[in-house]
């Protein structure tokens, strides 16, 4: 999960509870946030820099929150 926004929690919480999925990971521009997502939903890890996340053996499909830029 790359984004840690308000929308991603219900996202977020979605992959959770998704009978074929697991949250391994999350990341934004705000370390907080993603140490407060991944606590929040049992993420084994978060991270700030998007190439140590996408080096993580674990991660098949990054989902990312994208927000419309007007």
């Amino acid at each position: 999960m790359i984004g840690c926004g308000s929308i991603v929690s219900k996202k977020t919480l979605a992959i959770v509870e998704a009978g074929n999925s697991r949250l391994v990971a999350v990341m934004s521009h705000s370390i907080d946030k993603d140490r407060s997502l991944a606590e929040k939903y049992g993420a084994p890890r978060y991270y700030y820099d998007r190439d140590l996340l996408l080096r993580n053996e674990d991660v098949d499909v990054v989902f990312i929150d994208g927000r419309e830029v007007k």
